[in-house]
């Protein structure tokens, strides 16, 4: 029986997703992630005024996209710090996934699969996965950025 490339890709997926909700339990958050938290239960109008600035460094050096998502699961799940987790663990699947599509429309399916098991497996990625920062969310745009660029190019 051949097995096909979707049903590794599952697996893969059930692998990261495993390593990544791995004892998430027991994260502690950092003063950073303590940061992003603050500016998230803030109104949408004060996260947007902090976009970065130039001069003035007390202000999030981050573009507001992330802490406006963490606006929305912190309005709907309270003071749950599990619900924030599992949003930088959905972007570390998502940034999965580009990656497999991105070497796949480089190279073949095989080295897309390839190269997916091996981001499963990359442990800043993980790390990423469970911290409430905009790092696994700047690694899908950068990913997304590069597929279209060789889309257009191809």
């Amino acid at each position: 029986m051949r097995i096909t490339k979707n049903v590794v890709l599952i697996g893969i997926f059930l692998l990261s997703l495993l390593l990544a909700l791995y004892r998430i339990q027991d994260c502690r958050l950092w003063i950073d992630e303590f940061f992003s938290i603050n500016i998230a239960q803030r109104p949408l109008s004060d996260i947007w005024s902090m976009a970065p600035h130039p001069i003035k460094f007390y202000y999030n050096k981050m573009p507001p996209l992330y802490e406006t998502i963490l606006h929305f699961i912190w309005d709907q799940k309270g003071t749950n710090i599990l619900a924030p987790l599992l949003l930088s663990v959905f972007f570390h699947l998502a940034s999965i996934y580009l990656i497999f599509k991105l070497t796949k429309l480089l190279f073949d399916v095989k080295t897309g699969v390839l190269a997916a098991f091996l981001a499963s497996l990359n442990i800043a990625y993980l790390v990423y996965s469970k911290m409430i920062r905009c790092y696994a969310l700047l690694n899908i745009f950068s990913l997304f950025s590069l597929y279209l660029f060789f889309l257009m190019i191809k």
